[in-house]
């Protein structure tokens, strides 16, 4: 159980790093999950991509090159849903998110335990398969919404990653073994 200050002080937190958060669009995938496309003025207009679980009060955040990393392994997914035999896939996203199918799409942040393998914590979202075609549906619209979304590039297309140092040091594509070279 949180004392009172540690509480109030996590709460401060969180309000301090909303006010500067500037929703352009909402999106109700259904009566328990929520989309919002907003940009954050702290951060000179870094557009991002919130979704929310009404019901657990869980939430996945994606900057815009996670999201268009997303969008770009869309049609992978829709083939292992449709695809019987192989109804299981796993997908690294960035930042420590991984997307995983297994009869549902799972979007979540995973940990590296001290014994080296993978586990999968709290902070994402299991959708269903109505509220992922609802989703797919919405994808146009949100891309409609950033501007020069075709010209934002993928984390590993960037030019700091041509050489293996580079994808070394990017904390969005080696969350788990970033060091300072």
């Amino acid at each position: 159980r949180l004392r009172p200050q540690t509480a109030r002080g996590a709460h401060m937190r969180i309000k301090r790093s909303l006010a500067c958060v500037s929703i352009e669009r909402s999106f109700n995938l259904s009566d328990r999950i929520k989309v919002n496309v907003s940009t954050r003025s702290d951060l000179q207009h870094e557009w991002a991509v919130y979704v929310f679980n009404n019901r657990y009060g869980t939430h996945l955040h994606m900057p815009i090159c996670r999201f268009k990393t997303f969008v770009g392994r869309m049609k992978e997914i829709d083939q292992v849903l449709t695809d019987n035999e192989h109804l299981y896939y796993r997908r690294h996203l960035g930042g420590g998110y991984h997307i995983t199918v297994n009869k549902r799409v799972d979007i979540r942040r995973f940990y590296q335990s001290r014994a080296g393998d993978l586990r999968p914590t709290g902070d994402g979202l299991s959708l269903k398969l109505a509220e992922w075609n609802e989703l797919k549906n919405i994808i146009p619209q949100i891309c409609a919404l950033i501007p020069n979304y075709d010209s934002i590039l993928e984390c590993p297309d960037r030019e700091d990653h041509l050489g293996q140092l580079g994808f070394l040091r990017c904390t969005e594509c080696n969350p788990y073994d970033c060091f300072s070279w």
